[in-house]
């Protein structure tokens, strides 16, 4: 049976690749959420209680750090709690990636997660390697293709129509180039761009084929509010692809969730573990 896992990257709109938010501290950042993240997250948490839905949920540690009781109720509502790095740094070098980890040790004995997400899906060979030193099992670090295993962890792509390539390259994140070849439509971006009759007929072709689909979503896309302060007209001048990001997805989410049984991504590694074993 095809699965349909469902990532929510909680993260605030504090996080972006902008150095204006990474200059700041991180007792700063929290006073410019403001609360905004209990009050998104809170609301998924709320609707997915209420239709018994569980989903993995890739946190940015420093809010661990700010409102560890949000994290708690992620866990103890049955969700899977994966991790998003420590400030949202974009993994470009392995040395990046154990610097976070480092800064996330209280998070990550906490937790203990199995499920890595990469900040905006950009990672290098190198990191899993330092994964799995980590406990780490599987991860979403790359666009396209089926699962397969890296340095002893299971990879799980972000799900793209088009044909999966023949050689995997790091970092394979959204790019304009691939964009003209795929489309990463269980993205945040085009969870937005796309219509939802659109959408639903994407994963039920995927699902038809017997394909899993893997999809991400941020909190931020579910709540605007006055409190929320990114991106800025100027932000929106400078980079046009931001304005999908300012729409309010709630109601495209709440038609998803009625239509298509969504799932945790560890459902996937579970999956692909147990076919494993029976070919061994």
């Amino acid at each position: 049976m095809a699965r349909n896992a469902y990532i929510m990257d909680i993260e605030s709109f504090v996080f972006p690749d902008n150095p204006h938010f990474q200059n700041m501290s991180s007792e700063e950042r929290k006073r410019l959420d403001d609360g905004y993240i209990l009050a998104s997250t809170g609301k998924i948490l709320d609707y997915l209680g209420e239709r018994n839905i569980k989903l993995s949920f890739a946190v940015v540690a420093e809010i661990y750090e700010w409102y560890p009781q949000l994290i708690d109720r992620i866990a103890e509502e049955g969700h899977e709690v994966g991790y998003h790095g420590h400030t949202h740094r974009i993994i470009r070098s392995k040395d990046v990636l154990e610097s976070e980890l480092e800064r996330s040790k209280e998070f990550l004995e906490r937790y203990k997660p199995d499920f890595y997400q990469a900040p905006v899906i950009y990672f290098v060979k190198e990191g899993y390697s330092v994964l799995r030193e980590a406990g780490f099992k599987y991860s979403n670090n790359v666009y396209t293709g089926e699962p397969y295993m890296v340095d002893g962890i299971l990879e799980i792509p972000a799900t793209t129509t088009g044909a999966t390539p023949d050689k995997r390259v790091y970092p394979h994140n959204m790019t304009v180039k691939s964009l003209l070849k795929t489309c990463p439509f269980g993205s945040g971006l085009f969870t937005a761009v796309l219509s939802v009759n659109r959408l639903l007929k994407m994963y039920r072709a995927f699902n038809a084929g017997g394909r899993d689909t893997v999809s991400f979503i941020h909190d931020w896309q579910f709540i605007t509010d006055e409190r929320r302060k990114y991106p800025r007209v100027s932000d929106l001048l400078k980079q046009p692809l931001y304005y999908p990001y300012t729409l309010n997805l709630w109601s495209k989410f709440e038609k998803l969730t009625s239509s298509l049984d969504f799932c945790k991504i560890s459902c996937i590694y579970d999956d692909y573990m147990a076919v494993q074993q029976v070919e061994r």
